[in-house]
Protein backbone atom coordinates (compact mmCIF):
# COMPACT_ATOMS: atom_id res chain seq x y z
CA UNK A 1 0.00 0.00 0.00
CA UNK A 2 2.99 2.27 1.12
CA UNK A 3 4.95 1.89 -2.17
CA UNK A 4 1.66 2.03 -4.52
CA UNK A 5 0.95 5.29 -2.77
CA UNK A 6 4.48 6.73 -3.51
CA UNK A 7 4.86 5.40 -6.80
CA UNK A 8 1.81 7.02 -7.92
CA UNK A 9 3.09 10.39 -6.80
CA UNK A 10 6.44 9.96 -8.30
CA UNK A 11 4.78 9.07 -11.97
CA UNK A 12 3.28 12.95 -11.23
CA UNK A 13 6.31 13.67 -10.78
CA UNK A 14 7.61 12.62 -13.84
CA UNK A 15 5.30 13.74 -15.92
CA UNK A 16 5.00 17.27 -14.63
CA UNK A 17 8.84 16.94 -15.67
CA UNK A 18 8.34 15.93 -18.97
CA UNK A 19 5.63 18.92 -19.50
CA UNK A 20 8.14 21.45 -18.10
CA UNK A 21 10.82 20.91 -19.95
CA UNK A 22 8.74 20.19 -23.16
CA UNK A 23 7.06 22.93 -23.50
CA UNK A 24 9.74 25.62 -22.23
CA UNK A 25 11.78 24.36 -24.96
CA UNK A 26 8.92 24.57 -27.44
CA UNK A 27 8.69 28.13 -26.23
CA UNK A 28 12.69 29.05 -25.97
CA UNK A 29 12.92 29.18 -29.59
CA UNK A 30 16.63 29.87 -31.13
CA UNK A 31 17.86 32.05 -28.37
CA UNK A 32 20.37 30.98 -26.00
CA UNK A 33 20.97 30.96 -22.07
CA UNK A 34 22.93 33.69 -20.78
CA UNK A 35 24.83 30.90 -18.47
CA UNK A 36 27.17 29.79 -21.01
CA UNK A 37 25.22 27.48 -23.24
CA UNK A 38 26.61 28.50 -26.59
CA UNK A 39 29.42 26.80 -25.34
CA UNK A 40 28.05 23.82 -24.63
CA UNK A 41 25.74 23.42 -27.47
CA UNK A 42 28.56 24.37 -29.76
CA UNK A 43 30.30 20.95 -27.68
CA UNK A 44 27.65 18.77 -28.51
CA UNK A 45 28.03 20.39 -32.37
CA UNK A 46 31.38 18.95 -32.64
CA UNK A 47 30.40 15.73 -31.26
CA UNK A 48 31.12 12.98 -32.70
CA UNK A 49 33.65 14.16 -34.89
CA UNK A 50 35.97 14.94 -32.06
CA UNK A 51 35.86 13.37 -28.77
CA UNK A 52 36.39 16.63 -26.99
CA UNK A 53 36.87 20.39 -26.98
CA UNK A 54 40.73 21.67 -26.54
CA UNK A 55 41.80 24.41 -24.65
CA UNK A 56 41.49 27.66 -26.79
CA UNK A 57 39.17 26.10 -29.74
CA UNK A 58 36.91 28.43 -31.20
CA UNK A 59 33.24 27.69 -31.84
CA UNK A 60 31.85 26.43 -34.96
CA UNK A 61 29.76 27.99 -37.85
CA UNK A 62 26.66 26.17 -35.99
CA UNK A 63 26.80 28.37 -32.87
CA UNK A 64 27.79 31.14 -34.42
CA UNK A 65 24.54 31.18 -36.77
CA UNK A 66 22.30 31.07 -33.48
CA UNK A 67 23.70 34.04 -32.00
CA UNK A 68 24.11 36.05 -35.18
CA UNK A 69 20.40 35.10 -35.81
CA UNK A 70 18.85 34.33 -32.24
CA UNK A 71 21.72 36.12 -29.88
CA UNK A 72 21.91 35.43 -26.01
CA UNK A 73 19.77 36.29 -23.38
CA UNK A 74 19.82 39.90 -22.07
CA UNK A 75 21.93 41.08 -25.18
CA UNK A 76 20.18 39.12 -28.00
CA UNK A 77 21.83 38.67 -31.17
CA UNK A 78 25.36 38.70 -31.70
CA UNK A 79 28.28 38.73 -33.92
CA UNK A 80 27.76 38.71 -37.87
CA UNK A 81 25.13 39.58 -39.62
CA UNK A 82 22.45 36.69 -39.79
CA UNK A 83 22.55 34.28 -42.89
CA UNK A 84 26.46 35.99 -43.15
CA UNK A 85 29.60 34.39 -42.47
CA UNK A 86 29.99 33.15 -39.58
CA UNK A 87 33.33 31.97 -39.71
CA UNK A 88 35.45 35.06 -37.68
CA UNK A 89 35.54 34.24 -34.00
CA UNK A 90 36.89 37.76 -33.08
CA UNK A 91 32.80 38.81 -33.98
CA UNK A 92 31.98 36.41 -31.06
CA UNK A 93 32.22 36.78 -27.30
CA UNK A 94 35.78 35.94 -25.73
CA UNK A 95 36.82 36.41 -29.32
CA UNK A 96 35.08 33.07 -30.33
CA UNK A 97 37.39 31.25 -27.49
CA UNK A 98 35.17 28.43 -25.91
CA UNK A 99 35.07 27.85 -22.45
CA UNK A 100 33.70 24.01 -22.31
CA UNK A 101 36.93 22.78 -22.34
CA UNK A 102 37.43 22.88 -18.78
CA UNK A 103 34.49 20.49 -18.06
CA UNK A 104 35.35 16.53 -19.23
CA UNK A 105 33.76 15.22 -21.96
CA UNK A 106 31.58 13.21 -19.64
CA UNK A 107 28.17 14.94 -19.64
CA UNK A 108 28.56 16.14 -23.28
CA UNK A 109 29.00 12.57 -24.47
CA UNK A 110 25.90 11.57 -22.62
CA UNK A 111 23.66 14.40 -23.46
CA UNK A 112 24.48 14.13 -26.72
CA UNK A 113 23.72 10.31 -27.16
CA UNK A 114 20.66 10.85 -25.32
CA UNK A 115 19.51 14.15 -28.11
CA UNK A 116 19.54 11.53 -30.92
CA UNK A 117 16.95 10.09 -29.43
CA UNK A 118 15.04 13.31 -29.45
CA UNK A 119 16.42 14.50 -32.75
CA UNK A 120 14.24 11.57 -34.76
CA UNK A 121 10.62 13.20 -33.59
CA UNK A 122 9.19 15.04 -35.92
CA UNK A 123 9.88 18.70 -35.91
CA UNK A 124 12.31 18.65 -33.35
CA UNK A 125 15.78 20.75 -34.48
CA UNK A 126 19.46 20.01 -33.72
CA UNK A 127 18.99 22.49 -30.88
CA UNK A 128 15.66 21.29 -29.63
CA UNK A 129 16.66 17.65 -29.26
CA UNK A 130 20.10 18.93 -27.31
CA UNK A 131 17.48 20.88 -24.69
CA UNK A 132 15.22 18.13 -24.31
CA UNK A 133 18.00 16.08 -22.67
CA UNK A 134 17.16 18.25 -20.02
CA UNK A 135 14.45 16.25 -18.70
CA UNK A 136 16.81 13.16 -18.45
CA UNK A 137 18.39 14.85 -16.01
CA UNK A 138 15.28 16.61 -14.29
CA UNK A 139 13.91 13.02 -14.13
CA UNK A 140 16.26 11.39 -11.83
CA UNK A 141 17.04 14.46 -10.16
CA UNK A 142 13.54 15.13 -8.63
CA UNK A 143 12.91 11.55 -8.23
CA UNK A 144 15.89 10.90 -5.81
CA UNK A 145 14.75 14.72 -3.96
CA UNK A 146 10.96 13.06 -3.23
CA UNK A 147 12.74 10.07 -1.72
CA UNK A 148 15.21 12.13 0.22
CA UNK A 149 12.23 13.84 1.44
CA UNK A 150 10.39 10.81 2.12
CA UNK A 151 13.24 9.16 3.52
CA UNK A 152 13.39 11.39 7.04
CA UNK A 153 9.51 10.63 7.34
CA UNK A 154 7.68 13.66 5.82
CA UNK A 155 4.34 12.78 4.06
CA UNK A 156 3.91 11.86 0.59
CA UNK A 157 1.67 14.72 -0.15
CA UNK A 158 4.00 17.12 1.30
CA UNK A 159 7.22 15.72 -0.58
CA UNK A 160 5.07 15.76 -3.77
CA UNK A 161 4.60 19.39 -3.44
CA UNK A 162 7.77 20.73 -2.59
CA UNK A 163 9.62 18.07 -5.02
CA UNK A 164 7.03 19.69 -8.13
CA UNK A 165 7.90 23.39 -6.51
CA UNK A 166 11.64 22.09 -7.26
CA UNK A 167 10.78 21.49 -11.26
CA UNK A 168 9.29 24.84 -11.77
CA UNK A 169 11.84 27.34 -9.72
CA UNK A 170 13.73 29.29 -11.71
CA UNK A 171 17.06 26.89 -11.24
CA UNK A 172 15.13 24.62 -12.83
CA UNK A 173 14.03 26.68 -15.57
CA UNK A 174 17.96 27.52 -16.47
CA UNK A 175 19.38 24.13 -15.71
CA UNK A 176 17.21 21.69 -17.36
CA UNK A 177 15.45 23.54 -20.54
CA UNK A 178 18.44 25.04 -22.02
CA UNK A 179 21.77 23.29 -21.76
CA UNK A 180 24.01 23.40 -18.89
CA UNK A 181 26.31 21.61 -16.93
CA UNK A 182 24.51 22.11 -13.83
CA UNK A 183 21.96 19.73 -14.99
CA UNK A 184 23.24 16.85 -13.04
CA UNK A 185 24.48 18.83 -10.03
CA UNK A 186 21.34 19.06 -8.29
CA UNK A 187 20.46 15.08 -8.58
CA UNK A 188 24.19 14.29 -7.33
CA UNK A 189 23.95 16.45 -4.13
CA UNK A 190 20.30 14.88 -3.35
CA UNK A 191 21.96 11.37 -3.60
CA UNK A 192 24.94 11.94 -1.90
CA UNK A 193 22.81 13.54 0.95
CA UNK A 194 20.84 10.01 0.60
CA UNK A 195 22.95 8.00 0.79
CA UNK A 196 25.15 9.68 3.71
CA UNK A 197 21.83 8.98 5.77
CA UNK A 198 21.53 5.60 5.07
CA UNK A 199 24.74 5.27 6.03
CA UNK A 200 24.51 6.68 8.89
CA UNK A 201 21.12 4.37 10.11
CA UNK A 202 23.51 1.14 8.86
CA UNK A 203 21.54 0.70 6.18
CA UNK A 204 23.63 0.99 3.31
CA UNK A 205 27.96 1.26 3.29
CA UNK A 206 29.57 4.46 2.18
CA UNK A 207 31.00 3.03 -1.13
CA UNK A 208 27.89 3.97 -2.87
CA UNK A 209 28.43 7.64 -1.81
CA UNK A 210 32.44 6.96 -3.22
CA UNK A 211 30.69 6.18 -6.88
CA UNK A 212 28.09 8.95 -6.63
CA UNK A 213 31.10 11.35 -5.95
CA UNK A 214 33.55 10.18 -8.79
CA UNK A 215 30.48 10.65 -10.96
CA UNK A 216 30.27 14.29 -10.38
CA UNK A 217 34.23 14.52 -10.45
CA UNK A 218 33.35 13.52 -14.25
CA UNK A 219 30.82 16.30 -15.06
CA UNK A 220 32.57 19.47 -12.59
CA UNK A 221 33.77 20.67 -10.15
CA UNK A 222 30.73 22.06 -7.98
CA UNK A 223 29.25 18.92 -7.09
CA UNK A 224 31.44 18.80 -3.96
CA UNK A 225 28.89 21.62 -2.15
CA UNK A 226 26.36 18.39 -2.00
CA UNK A 227 29.25 15.95 -1.45
CA UNK A 228 30.80 18.65 1.31
CA UNK A 229 27.22 18.40 3.11
CA UNK A 230 27.08 15.29 3.09
CA UNK A 231 30.54 14.35 4.70
CA UNK A 232 29.71 17.25 7.14
CA UNK A 233 26.69 15.15 8.38
CA UNK A 234 28.66 11.86 8.75
CA UNK A 235 31.45 13.65 10.46
CA UNK A 236 29.27 15.94 13.02
CA UNK A 237 27.09 12.35 13.81
CA UNK A 238 29.91 10.49 14.59
CA UNK A 239 31.43 13.18 16.80
CA UNK A 240 28.15 13.33 18.83
CA UNK A 241 27.57 9.96 19.00
CA UNK A 242 24.61 9.40 16.97
CA UNK A 243 25.59 6.57 14.77
CA UNK A 244 26.50 3.01 14.92
CA UNK A 245 29.20 3.91 12.68
CA UNK A 246 32.43 3.46 13.48
CA UNK A 247 35.09 6.50 13.32
CA UNK A 248 37.04 4.43 10.64
CA UNK A 249 34.56 3.57 8.47
CA UNK A 250 32.85 7.37 8.45
CA UNK A 251 36.97 8.87 7.97
CA UNK A 252 37.80 6.30 5.26
CA UNK A 253 34.35 6.78 3.42
CA UNK A 254 34.58 10.65 3.63
CA UNK A 255 38.13 10.70 2.54
CA UNK A 256 37.67 8.50 -0.35
CA UNK A 257 34.44 10.17 -1.11
CA UNK A 258 36.35 13.70 -1.73
CA UNK A 259 39.26 12.14 -3.41
CA UNK A 260 37.17 10.52 -5.96
CA UNK A 261 35.40 14.18 -6.83
CA UNK A 262 39.07 15.90 -7.02
CA UNK A 263 40.80 13.35 -8.51
CA UNK A 264 39.21 13.44 -11.74
CA UNK A 265 38.83 17.51 -11.87
CA UNK A 266 42.48 17.20 -11.21
CA UNK A 267 43.81 15.03 -13.98
CA UNK A 268 40.99 16.62 -16.16
CA UNK A 269 42.89 20.37 -15.76
CA UNK A 270 46.20 18.81 -16.28
CA UNK A 271 44.72 16.73 -19.22
CA UNK A 272 43.06 19.43 -20.39
CA UNK A 273 46.62 21.76 -20.39
CA UNK A 274 48.59 19.17 -22.49
CA UNK A 275 46.14 19.45 -25.13
CA UNK A 276 45.59 22.79 -25.30
CA UNK A 277 45.64 24.65 -28.67
CA UNK A 278 45.26 27.92 -27.00
CA UNK A 279 44.82 30.18 -24.30
CA UNK A 280 42.06 29.61 -22.15
CA UNK A 281 39.32 32.37 -22.46
CA UNK A 282 39.71 36.00 -21.11
CA UNK A 283 36.70 36.44 -19.02
CA UNK A 284 37.34 39.26 -17.17
CA UNK A 285 35.99 38.13 -13.94
CA UNK A 286 39.40 36.85 -12.00
CA UNK A 287 39.44 38.96 -8.69
CA UNK A 288 42.83 40.45 -7.83
CA UNK A 289 43.74 39.23 -4.63
CA UNK A 290 43.07 42.70 -2.57
CA UNK A 291 39.26 42.61 -3.13
CA UNK A 292 39.02 38.53 -1.94
CA UNK A 293 37.11 39.99 1.48
CA UNK A 294 34.82 42.13 0.07
CA UNK A 295 33.89 39.31 -2.54
CA UNK A 296 33.98 36.69 0.15
CA UNK A 297 30.87 38.86 1.81
CA UNK A 298 29.34 39.29 -1.23
CA UNK A 299 29.39 35.17 -1.51
CA UNK A 300 27.80 34.79 1.99
CA UNK A 301 25.07 36.67 1.26
CA UNK A 302 24.83 35.01 -2.51
CA UNK A 303 24.77 31.22 -1.22
CA UNK A 304 22.26 32.45 1.42
CA UNK A 305 19.94 34.35 -0.56
CA UNK A 306 19.90 33.29 -4.23
CA UNK A 307 21.17 29.46 -4.12
CA UNK A 308 17.80 29.04 -2.37
CA UNK A 309 17.55 28.93 -5.38
CA UNK A 310 14.91 31.76 -5.68
CA UNK A 311 15.51 35.85 -6.43
CA UNK A 312 18.49 34.37 -8.55
CA UNK A 313 18.47 35.53 -11.75
CA UNK A 314 14.19 36.88 -11.31
CA UNK A 315 15.01 40.07 -13.44
CA UNK A 316 14.80 38.06 -16.55
CA UNK A 317 12.42 34.93 -15.75
CA UNK A 318 8.54 35.33 -15.91
CA UNK A 319 7.24 35.30 -12.01
CA UNK A 320 6.08 37.92 -9.90
CA UNK A 321 7.45 39.22 -7.22
CA UNK A 322 4.52 37.87 -5.01
CA UNK A 323 4.80 34.30 -5.60
CA UNK A 324 8.90 34.56 -5.64
CA UNK A 325 8.68 36.09 -1.79
CA UNK A 326 6.56 33.19 -0.83
CA UNK A 327 9.03 30.96 -3.10
CA UNK A 328 11.87 32.08 -1.07
CA UNK A 329 9.86 32.25 2.38
CA UNK A 330 8.83 28.67 1.87
CA UNK A 331 12.80 27.78 2.12
CA UNK A 332 14.55 30.32 3.85
CA UNK A 333 11.74 29.66 6.25
CA UNK A 334 12.20 25.80 6.14
CA UNK A 335 16.09 25.59 6.67
CA UNK A 336 16.24 28.22 9.81
CA UNK A 337 13.24 26.85 11.62
CA UNK A 338 14.81 23.36 10.72
CA UNK A 339 17.65 24.60 12.42
CA UNK A 340 16.45 26.55 15.54
CA UNK A 341 12.59 24.50 15.88
CA UNK A 342 13.80 20.88 15.61
CA UNK A 343 13.92 18.33 18.74
CA UNK A 344 18.01 18.85 20.02
CA UNK A 345 19.91 15.60 19.21
CA UNK A 346 17.78 14.33 16.58
CA UNK A 347 18.54 13.88 13.15
CA UNK A 348 16.43 16.70 11.29
CA UNK A 349 17.89 19.33 13.52
CA UNK A 350 21.54 18.19 12.80
CA UNK A 351 20.28 18.11 9.19
CA UNK A 352 18.86 21.80 9.38
CA UNK A 353 21.76 23.55 11.25
CA UNK A 354 24.50 21.66 9.09
CA UNK A 355 22.52 22.86 5.86
CA UNK A 356 22.50 26.75 7.08
CA UNK A 357 26.10 26.38 8.24
CA UNK A 358 27.25 25.02 4.25
CA UNK A 359 25.03 27.61 2.53
CA UNK A 360 27.09 30.48 4.81
CA UNK A 361 30.35 28.54 4.63
CA UNK A 362 31.01 26.43 1.66
CA UNK A 363 30.88 29.37 -0.89
CA UNK A 364 33.63 31.55 0.65
CA UNK A 365 35.80 28.23 1.66
CA UNK A 366 35.66 27.54 -2.00
CA UNK A 367 36.55 30.95 -3.27
CA UNK A 368 39.82 31.18 -0.67
CA UNK A 369 40.32 27.56 -2.37
CA UNK A 370 40.63 29.21 -6.05
CA UNK A 371 42.43 32.27 -4.39
CA UNK A 372 45.30 29.86 -3.41
CA UNK A 373 45.80 29.12 -6.84
CA UNK A 374 45.19 32.32 -8.53
CA UNK A 375 42.00 31.71 -9.80
CA UNK A 376 39.00 33.55 -7.36
CA UNK A 377 36.30 34.96 -8.84
CA UNK A 378 32.85 35.82 -8.24
CA UNK A 379 30.60 32.41 -7.58
CA UNK A 380 27.41 32.39 -9.80
CA UNK A 381 24.17 31.70 -6.98
CA UNK A 382 23.74 28.83 -8.96
CA UNK A 383 27.40 27.17 -7.96
CA UNK A 384 25.43 25.85 -5.02
CA UNK A 385 23.36 23.80 -6.67
CA UNK A 386 24.22 20.73 -5.05
CA UNK A 387 22.63 22.39 -1.63
CA UNK A 388 19.01 22.92 -2.95
CA UNK A 389 18.03 19.26 -2.32
CA UNK A 390 19.06 19.53 1.40
CA UNK A 391 17.04 23.16 0.97
CA UNK A 392 13.80 21.12 -0.14
CA UNK A 393 14.08 18.69 2.02
CA UNK A 394 14.59 21.02 5.61
CA UNK A 395 11.19 22.71 3.97
CA UNK A 396 9.41 19.26 4.23
CA UNK A 397 10.63 18.74 7.73
CA UNK A 398 9.70 21.87 8.96
CA UNK A 399 6.23 22.00 6.85
CA UNK A 400 5.93 18.70 9.09
CA UNK A 401 4.31 20.57 11.63
CA UNK A 402 0.23 21.17 12.25
CA UNK A 403 0.62 24.71 11.72
CA UNK A 404 2.86 25.09 8.30
CA UNK A 405 1.94 21.51 6.40
CA UNK A 406 -1.41 23.09 4.43
CA UNK A 407 0.34 26.82 3.56
CA UNK A 408 3.32 25.25 2.69
CA UNK A 409 1.36 22.94 0.88
CA UNK A 410 -1.27 25.39 -1.08
CA UNK A 411 1.94 28.03 -2.12
CA UNK A 412 3.72 24.97 -4.12
CA UNK A 413 0.72 23.96 -5.63
CA UNK A 414 -0.31 27.43 -6.75
CA UNK A 415 3.16 28.51 -7.87
CA UNK A 416 3.20 25.21 -9.98
CA UNK A 417 -0.09 25.88 -11.73
CA UNK A 418 1.07 29.42 -12.59
CA UNK A 419 4.44 28.66 -13.88
CA UNK A 420 2.91 25.68 -16.14
CA UNK A 421 0.63 28.74 -17.22
CA UNK A 422 3.24 31.10 -17.65
CA UNK A 423 5.57 28.79 -19.46
CA UNK A 424 4.78 30.64 -23.02
CA UNK A 425 5.33 34.20 -21.55
CA UNK A 426 8.47 33.29 -19.92
CA UNK A 427 10.31 32.47 -23.77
Amino acid sequence: MSKHGDVIWRVLLVLLAVVWVGANVFFHGGILSVYDEWVYVDYLDKLPEQPFVKQGETIGPFTGGLMSCFGIERTGPIGAPCGGDYSNPLDYPQAGVSGAAAYPPVFFWVTWAVSRVFAIVPGVDELGAFRLTGMVWLIPTVLVLYQLIRYLSVSRFTAFCLSALFIVTPFSWWSYTFVSTDAPVAGLGALSLLLALRALRDEGSLWPLVVVSFAGGLVKLTPVFGLGLAVLVLLVRRWRGETELSWRRVLVGSGASVLALVVPQAAWMVFAKVTAVGAPPDQGILLPRSSLPVAIQETITLFLDDTVPVRSQMEIYAITETLTFFLHAIIVVGVIGTALLAARGTEERAIGMLTLIAALVFGPVLMLSLAVIGSAFPLPARYGAGLVPAFFLCAGLFAQRATTRWPFALVSLVTVAFQLVRIPASA
